[in-house]
């Protein structure tokens, strides 16, 4: 691979690959600007991120376990805006979450994608 294609671009990549990319560019031994982002890290920094305090608070509110209150939390990042019965116990739980200030939104990370060129890295879409 040729890693200058990859200077001053942004490369989104699967969580599983980023360890083999880093090695990749680093055996090159060529300095290049460039950032890394998983999917993870991509949906925490766009969207939004929560902490053990947002957790807590989905545990003792609904009387659930951790495992149940971060499936609860991930489903969040799946939201549209459709009005369906099904879902609407996570619209309410995500304007809960917002009225007290439980998800952390980075809203510099929408502004430093603009005019940056992105590369999706082995991802089928």
């Amino acid at each position: 691979m040729n890693v200058d294609l990859l200077n001053n671009k942004i490369i989104i990549i699967k969580d599983s690959m980023k360890n083999s990319l880093l090695r990749l560019i680093s055996e090159s031994k060529k300095l290049v600007n460039v950032k890394i982002i998983t999917l993870s890290e991509l949906k925490k920094k766009y969207y939004f991120d929560y902490d053990k305090e947002t957790i807590f608070y989905v545990c003792n509110k609904y009387k659930v376990n951790n495992e149940i209150a971060k499936t609860y939390i991930d489903n969040l990042y799946y939201l549209k805006d459709i009005d369906e019965d099904k879902i609407q116990f996570l619209y309410e739980l995500k304007n809960d979450l917002d009225s007290h200030s439980l998800l952390k939104y980075n809203s510099l990370f929408k502004s430093f994608l603009n005019d940056k060129e992105i590369i999706l890295y082995d991802l089928k879409y």
